[in-house]
């Protein structure tokens, strides 16, 4: 068994409310938190209306299985949310 802690930040140009804010990422939990071997939570910049921090813990069987998925969200992150991926970091826990 093996985890993943996967971490992005975004930039949200001209995001001027915490609603807004909300709305543009909500997309990443509502994609990724339904699958049974992915958590997901806004780990960061939380009163911040123009920056967040996304956090995904990642399970699997083996790192093959697991860097697949940490793939569709970063393609994900870059292609379909309206904002900027500023930093990814990706570290193997187990």
């Amino acid at each position: 068994m093996k985890l993943l802690c996967l971490t992005l930040d975004f930039h949200l140009p001209a995001c001027r409310s915490l609603k807004e804010k909300r709305r543009r990422l909500n997309g990443l939990k509502d994609k990724f938190g339904n699958k049974p071997n992915i958590a997901v939570s806004e780990s960061g910049f939380h009163d911040m209306h123009d920056r967040a921090r996304w956090s995904f813990a990642i399970v699997g069987e083996n790192s093959r299985i697991i860097d697949a998925q940490k793939e569709q969200i970063q393609e994900y992150a870059n292609a379909i949310i309206d904002g900027f991926v500023t930093h990814c970091d990706a570290e193997y826990l187990l």
